[in-house]
């Protein structure tokens, strides 16, 4: 936010894999005749070399050839002004600016070659890179007509450029087919032998842009406490694809003797739009000790799609379509005594299709929420938490990850109905707090279990090779952990604090079919080797950090995340094994400027 004075902040890091990280920002609020007039002045930057190192030969040229790093900058800027006067006004405008430069690829790496070094990649993925630029603003105007009254009008843009270059196949075939197989598609892969390099130039722009209203009033009927809240918002967002493919033809010693661009456009070239108007409307009820929130949301998108791609360059196919959604909730805390709140709530979900998919009668995803839950406090500063939560997807709508061939269409498929339940625990306390003094040792605790099962059999299972083929009543659900854990153990006085966190993630299956080898259903219904299927690994992670103040404006910080170095597959997607972050150092110094 606008500071209320005149203050500036400074962080700045270095650390493992030539890691830079700066944040700097500068703010005031100054008085004039007219009203205060406030601003906000704030760059981000961070860039590394990437932890991963491309093995094999390198056709590439330039300072980042065979890194696997980014650069990212983000520049931004926030005036405020509240008028002079007895009317409580406020206007702000808020525009900013992001940029990435990102040396990174959908490519893994196949198991065997995981185990003997998990960081590496291969020289086919020499190429990939990522570019954005994305720019984005809003005026908002801010209201107090009385102290129980409050009116927001925001209007707002964001605009998204991206290309991102990336090998999507080998000799024709997909990438998690290459890996499992470990042929001559592989050794391809690796630079080892001759053959193609298939690039797709994923080159997209995206806008979003709208207005919207927010309306807030306390009042009271009777014995009960009100705070009503009214929003409507007229929103527009779309998306136009404009791709090629790229091939490279390489020899036996991995090196590039050939490029084959084809045409921009020529893979992709269409534009799917939506217009959303959306209202609604949520009342907090204060009975007491008990605290109801009713709330209810209604949506009515418009779709438009135009298509271009090949002959119909010149003649454009246009389509249209239309949906309306109504979703409600409630929720509710009721107070037990001083030190105790039980609450809960039970809420309709809705995720609309994508427009293409919207026109084709794809149904949106459909689920029923709940969650109860009892937060306790005593006097000897243990906090804890017990929520159970359950949700049931009536249909759950995942995006489309076929990779026979290295499709990447984005469409979107059905898997239907999912049961998802669980619980979860926290617990915070300092172990000291009972020998007073200035010596605290901090104590936390957290553990979630999460069941989650495909409720009948997979209504993807037509599409040859998704993740979710195959998948039978009772299948557990892709890349969703039984058991997840953290336990935090810290010392801290006045100037200083050192922290230890200890992080547990159970292993899960890549794919609906729950199992371990690495295969999916092949068009035929044959399972095929596929390095997508599988499972990924369960893991511990250690992290340190500690802080050190040298004055009251200023500080010294270091992080390490993963201790003791631990490997292990995170995922299988886009196309394979891709390990987690190994071990990663951090040092840096944080200073109020004024």
């Amino acid at each position: 936010p606008v500071p209320q004075g005149r203050q500036g902040y400074l962080r700045s890091a270095y650390g493992s894999d030539n890691e830079y990280r700066n944040q700097l920002w500068l703010g005031d609020q100054i008085d004039s005749p007219h009203g205060r007039i406030g601003y906000l002045v704030e760059v981000y930057h961070r860039q590394t070399d990437g932890f991963k190192d491309i093995a094999g030969p390198l056709s590439g040229v330039g300072p980042d050839a065979g890194n696997s790093g980014f650069t990212r900058i983000e520049p931004l800027v926030k005036l405020a002004f509240e008028p002079a006067g007895d009317l409580q006004q406020r206007i702000e405008l808020v525009h900013g600016r992001s940029r990435l430069d990102a040396d990174e690829t959908y490519l893994g790496i196949s198991s065997a070659d995981f185990r003997r070094n998990p960081n590496q990649r291969y020289a086919a993925s020499q190429f990939d890179n990522i570019r954005t630029e994305q720019q984005r603003s809003y005026l908002r105007y801010s209201l107090m007509p009385g102290p129980a009254t409050s009116v927001v009008a925001t209007v707002y843009r964001t605009d998204f450029a991206r290309n991102w270059d990336k090998i999507r196949q080998v000799n024709g075939v997909g990438l998690g087919r290459a890996l499992a197989q470990a042929g001559d598609d592989l050794a391809t892969l690796r630079g080892e032998r001759a053959g193609e390099w298939g690039y797709r130039d994923n080159n997209r722009k995206y806008y979003g842009k709208g207005a919207e209203l927010l309306l807030t009033q306390e009042f009271a009927t009777g014995g009960l406490e009100h705070t009503l809240k009214a929003g409507v918002r007229l929103h527009q967002d779309a998306v136009t694809r404009f791709q090629h493919n790229t091939t490279y033809v390489v020899d036996d010693d991995g090196l590039v003797t050939e490029r084959r661009r084809g045409a921009p456009g020529s893979q992709d070239n269409r534009t799917a739009e939506a217009r959303a108007l959306s209202v609604y409307l949520e009342d907090t009820i204060r009975i007491g000790d008990l605290s109801l929130v009713p709330g209810v949301r209604m949506e009515n998108i418009d779709w438009s799609t135009i298509d271009r791609r090949g002959d119909r360059i010149n003649n454009p196919v246009r389509a249209t379509g239309d949906e309306s959604y109504t979703s409600a909730g409630l929720g509710f805390s009721y107070t037990l005594g001083a030190t105790a709140k039980l609450f809960g709530g039970l809420y309709q979900g809705i995720s609309p299709p994508s427009p293409g998919d919207g026109i084709n009668g794809v149904d949106a995803e459909e689920s029923l929420s709940a969650e109860l839950g009892l937060r306790v406090g005593n006097g000897s500063g243990l906090l804890q938490e017990l929520v159970v939560f359950a949700t049931d997807f009536e249909n759950l709508v995942v995006t489309n990850n076929l990779g026979a061939s290295g499709s990447d269409s984005g469409a979107t498929e059905s898997v239907g109905e999912v049961e998802t339940y669980g619980v979860e625990y926290l617990a915070r306390t300092d172990l000291l707090r009972k020998r007073g003094g200035a010596l605290r040792m901090p104590l936390s605790l957290s553990l979630t279990y999460t069941s989650a099962e495909i409720a009948n059999d997979s209504s993807a299972a037509d599409d040859a090779e998704s993740i979710f083929s195959g998948g039978r009543r009772g299948a557990k659900l892709p890349y969703v952990p039984e058991w997840q854990a953290s336990l935090s153990l810290g010392l801290a006085k006045a100037r200083w604090s050192v922290d230890a966190r200890v992080s547990y993630m159970d292993a899960t299956f890549a794919t609906a079919l729950n199992t371990r080898d690495e295969v999916v259903l092949g068009s035929d219904g044959s399972l095929v080797a596929d390095a997508r299927g599988g499972m990924t690994d369960s893991h511990v992670v250690v992290d340190l950090s500690a802080r050190f103040a040298l004055s009251q404006s200023f500080g010294l910080f270091a992080n390490v995340h993963n201790l003791f170095d631990e490997a292990y597959i995170a995922s299988r997607l886009p196309e394979g094994p891709r390990p987690g972050l190994p071990l990663t150092a951090l040092i840096g110094i944080e200073a109020a400027l004024f």
